[in-house]
């Protein structure tokens, strides 16, 4: 049963990512983002993870706001639009291309576990082997012990990206400072 929900939700969040690509102004796109970030929310509730599911209904509901205000405030927007065949035949291919796609997915989807069954093939070995780390706990050993490459790639990106964020506010900030003297 969950599984319907959960390819509904799939299917909505496609159609929603296309429209916002497609759109023809900014209005339309940031609708279509906020029915694909609060479809993510829904998937987090019925996949059983309400903390991520809360953030990101926070975070998603800051940023809606945030851009609409913005797109409001320097656009003059007419919310009313007219009637055109073309774009309702546009979004109707669109809608089509990913119910072909949503359709090639149902296959794949059929050959996954059902959701409540436990996948044990590597969580049983972390499980025997972390005892013998002499970490405190298992996440430790995973993260330290196991995965100690992969930990310190994801660190080594988490610090680029801080660095390259650091200089481009400060070429930004010697620009400014250059253009009021």
């Amino acid at each position: 049963m969950i599984e319907s929900y959960v390819i509904f939700l799939l299917f909505l969040m496609i159609i929603g990512g296309i429209i916002s690509i497609e759109g023809k102004n900014l209005f339309t796109s940031v609708i279509s983002l906020g029915v694909v970030g609060y479809s993510l929310v829904i998937l987090f509730f019925l996949l059983n993870a309400p903390d991520l599911a809360i953030v990101l209904a926070i975070i998603e509901s800051l940023t809606l706001v945030i851009f609409l205000i913005t797109i409001s405030k320097t656009q003059n927007i007419d919310i009313k639009s007219r009637f055109d065949l073309r774009r309702v035949m546009h979004y109707t291919f669109l809608i089509i291309i990913a119910f072909v796609f949503t359709e090639r997915l149902l296959p794949v989807l059929e050959e996954l576990p059902s959701f409540g069954e436990p996948i044990m093939r590597m969580s049983n070995k972390y499980i025997e082997l972390s005892a013998q780390t002499g970490s405190k706990n298992i996440v430790t050993s995973i993260l330290f012990d196991f995965r100690g490459y992969d930990t310190l790639g994801e660190i080594s990106i988490l610090f680029s990206a801080i660095i390259g964020i650091m200089l481009i506010l400060r070429d930004n900030n010697v620009n400014n400072s250059r253009n009021n003297h």
